[in-house]
């Protein structure tokens, strides 16, 4: 539904007129014992409406059902409840008409509570059966099929999924060392000092150089001879 709002060139925009479509048919229709009549079925449609004056937007929810008798007509057992627990009983010929905002909260509010979500959540009987809360490789296909889609849920507490060989690892965290505060300050210490240390040889080292290449060009003796052990003219 939000994905319909979403302006006309956007990549993520929906352009889907049915987004789910399910179907019951009995068993007696299956096996074909009674073919005159119809199939019990159900249908929801979901409408997105806009105000050209207001520009809000708007649902309109429509509900059949199809009885096995004679053509039955639609029944619609929806009412729109706002924020403030007031029933909205706007509708038109053919559904009831609900507030956007008022419509995205009811099906938020019927969200599951698990912080893995839909996609990688796992009942506790799937859970075992799967049997992904053990280190090292997947103990069988369907776990490492949940660890490639559900890395951060499939391993155990205290280790990371190694997508290398899809195995579960011990995570090594340096603690210690990262809340030893005398260690941190001896660290941090010895890196300002190194830096300053390699400023300090920058400068030297030019300044060096420079006199060095003077003493050349001036002709300067060796300084393992002595001026005095040189005769005079």
């Amino acid at each position: 539904m939000r994905a319909k709002m979403l302006p006309e060139g956007d990549a993520n925009r929906n352009t889907k007129m049915m987004m789910q479509y399910a179907h019951r048919v009995p068993s007696k229709r299956r096996l074909g014992t009674i073919r005159a009549t119809t199939p019990l079925g159900e249908t929801f449609l979901v409408d997105l409406l806009r105000d050209d004056a207001t520009n809000a937007y708007f649902v309109r929810l429509r509900y059949a059902a199809a009885a096995n008798d004679a053509p039955a007509a639609a029944f619609f057992p929806f009412r729109c409840l706002s924020a403030a627990d007031v029933p909205t009983d706007a509708t038109t010929a053919d559904g009831v008409i609900c507030p956007f905002d008022d419509f995205a909260r009811f099906v938020e509010s019927s969200s599951g509570t698990s912080a893995a979500g839909a996609a990688c959540y796992l009942d506790e009987e799937t859970r075992k059966k799967f049997g992904c809360s053990v280190e090292g490789a997947a103990p069988s296909p369907e776990c490492a099929r949940y660890r490639a889609m559900c890395p951060a849920q499939a391993c155990p507490g205290g280790q990371v999924y190694d997508v290398r060989d899809d195995s579960c690892k011990p995570r090594v965290v340096l603690s210690d060392v990262i809340s030893n505060g005398a260690g941190v300050a001896v660290g941090i210490a010895a890196v300002v000092l190194g830096f300053l240390l390699s400023l300090f040889l920058m400068h030297l080292c030019p300044m060096l150089c420079l006199t060095k290449g003077a003493s050349e060009m001036h002709g300067d003796c060796p300084g393992d001879v002595e001026v005095s052990a040189v005769p005079r003219q």
